[in-house]
């Protein structure tokens, strides 16, 4: 037997045993792991999700939810588990926050995991009480320059992506805008029904209701293109060119995850987000189901570590 000949049965023999753990998954529950607790954005997220793929997976997948630390108890759980595709991670760009921001981070979110897809983005707003003297988004920036320090803002506190979003705004409109962190951000839409702070960046999920009740006005959209569900609301980067800041939220594993298993769940994960109960589930929400690949997911998250890292330290964000 030749050299030629032994090469290409090894070559074989790889390949088949690459493919064969994707054969036979899951051949047991799949766990998915949610750092933050029930109830919230993420967790309707993961849910609508794990019960679309337990119809379409021979084996259930169960959210399994492990709060803590802003995400961080449940991303190092997962970051320590076992590589063979039956514990996941709820993860998205939260994971990349909390790395910029540890002075000794214990995961790293380009390393530690393999990104399967991302799934769901959160469209953010800029919101301000309904008795506001702003009428536009254009005018409150044009007030905030003129004004330098004298509106607020809140935030769900140091670190969140309602800050990050804030401070990145704030870089681009040039303005001075005094920060109120908050424990959470229904307190902060709390205090800014009632007058105590001037606007608010943050998911549109919640604070529409208030919107729709007449409490609060929302002045604009962070995401890239206007809004499915707010039409006639116009986005920042119509007054502020190139603006733009989205949660979004994703499925990884733990670094050694077979790739033949990663392909499988991104592909079931694929076609559950194209399903027709799943979309409405997510838009009823405030939710976009939006599929990105392994490669496209994994390039999301390191570029958005650089940029948050660059903005935590230009803005001398710190842990709370």
């Amino acid at each position: 037997m030749t050299i030629h000949t032994l090469r290409w049965i090894g070559l074989a023999l790889l390949a088949v045993a690459c493919v064969a753990p994707a054969q036979d998954y899951p051949d047991k529950p799949v766990r998915l792991v949610v750092g933050y607790p029930p109830g919230g954005p993420a967790d309707i997220a993961a849910r609508i999700v794990a019960d679309q793929l337990s119809l379409q997976l021979p084996q259930r997948m169960i959210v399994d939810n492990r709060p803590g630390a802003g995400g961080i108890i449940g991303t190092e759980l997962v970051a320590n588990a076992a590589g063979d595709g039956y514990t996941l991670l709820l993860s998205g760009n939260n994971i990349a926050i909390a790395q910029a921001l540890a002075s000794a981070p214990r995961y790293d979110s380009t390393q530690s995991f393999v990104h399967v897809a991302q799934i769901a983005t959160l469209p953010s707003g800029i919101f301000v009480n309904a008795q506001s003297p702003h009428a536009t988004f254009k005018d409150l920036v044009a007030y905030a320059k003129a004004n330098p320090d004298k509106l607020t803002y809140a935030s769900g506190g140091n670190g969140t992506p309602s800050h990050l979003a804030m401070e990145m705004l704030k870089r681009a409109a040039g303005i001075q805008v005094r920060h109120i962190p908050y424990k959470g951000t229904p307190p902060a839409v709390t205090d800014l029904i009632g007058g105590q702070v001037d606007m608010l960046v943050t998911s549109i999920a919640g604070p529409m209701e208030q919107v729709k009740a007449g409490r609060l006005k929302l002045l604009a959209v962070s995401s890239p293109e206007r809004l499915d569900q707010v039409p006639q609301v116009p986005t920042v980067a119509e007054t502020l060119p190139g603006y733009s800041f989205e949660t979004w939220l994703a499925i990884s594993a733990p670094k050694g995850t077979p790739p033949a298993i990663v392909q499988k769940l991104a592909v079931e994960i694929e076609r559950a987000l194209k399903d027709p109960a799943v979309v409405k589930r997510m838009n009823n929400a405030g939710l976009k189901g939006n599929y990105l690949s392994p490669d496209r997911t994994t390039a999301r998250m390191s570029s958005e570590l650089e940029t948050f890292a660059q903005v935590i330290k230009e803005a001398n964000i710190r842990a709370e």
